[in-house]
């Protein structure tokens, strides 16, 4: 028998005390407890971060502080490293985890060991954690695909995402040993996501 995958969480850091607070309560809140958890601070110039980690006590979760600015890919690359699990998910620390997303990505990798990448679907929020429903969330509705489970796999995929980026890149968990060398370009800023996924289908 197969042994499930471990399952990390690298947490990118930089603004936002209040909303990382929350979103540490949603992680600790999960239904599946074995995970473990990084919050990376590319040197914010808003104190706090080591404080609310310290204060939540969980030891599943560290916090480290990075001795110069990464920017944003430079800080993702060491939050897919950091962690060390076989499965990493880059939760954005103004986000809220629903409670069974780690179970869901470590069943999804576990059935399909060979994915280097699993998106569940999302449920997008205001800044008071209330659900919205931009134009941009019904397209990605609209272009979801059917059934349980859905392969993007080569030319195909690529010009299916090109289509319409459906996935919601917050929600994404990565198996690092899949993933190319070179992982988020440093020369992007908002389309490091897909120029990365298009790397992971092309190959």
């Amino acid at each position: 028998m197969t042994e499930a995958p471990t399952v990390g969480f690298g947490i990118p850091f930089y603004a936002g005390v209040g909303y990382l607070r929350e979103a540490l309560g949603s992680l600790v809140a999960q239904r599946d407890s074995e995970w473990t958890a990084v919050v990376i601070d590319d040197c914010s110039p808003e104190l706090g971060a080591a404080e609310v980690v310290a204060a939540v006590a969980d030891p599943r979760i560290r916090y480290v502080r990075n001795v110069v600015n990464l920017g944003l890919a430079g800080n993702f690359d060491r939050c897919l490293a950091e962690p060390g699990t076989d499965i990493v998910a880059i939760f954005h620390a103004d986000d809220l985890l629903q409670p069974d997303y780690v179970t869901t990505i470590r069943g999804a990798h576990g059935d399909v060991p060979q994915a280097a990448l699993v998106a569940p679907m999302a449920t997008a929020i205001d800044a008071a954690g209330g659900p919205i429903d931009t134009v941009v969330d019904k397209v990605k509705r609209r272009y979801w695909p059917g059934g349980q489970r859905h392969e993007l796999r080569g030319d195909a995929g690529l010009a299916r995402l090109m289509h319409a980026f459906f996935v919601y890149c917050p929600a994404i968990s990565y198996r690092p040993a899949l993933l190319p060398a070179e992982r988020f370009d440093r020369r992007w800023q908002q389309v490091m996501d897909l120029d990365l996924f298009a790397r992971v289908l092309l190959d």
